[in-house]
């Protein structure tokens, strides 16, 4: 479970097109979740992902940076 607040959230730099991988130290590519409404239209993304290592990992919540703490 993560759970993250409001407040939290902005307090967060904003995400680019790129991260720098808290893993390898790499700048990687962020991916955004594609999601639908209940129309079936594309809905805004709220979760961004970033590949290493053959893996997605979570990079991103609502536009801001996330970085998981050590």
């Amino acid at each position: 479970m993560l759970a993250i607040g409001n407040d939290e959230l902005s307090a967060l730099p904003p995400l680019g097109e790129t991260i720098r991988c808290w893993r390898c130290g790499e700048d990687h590519a962020v991916e955004h979740a594609t999601s639908r409404d209940a129309d079936g239209n594309p809905a805004p993304s709220i979760l961004a992902f970033m590949e290493c290592g053959g893996k997605s990992w979570l990079c991103g919540i609502k536009g801001r940076e996330w970085r998981p703490t050590p």
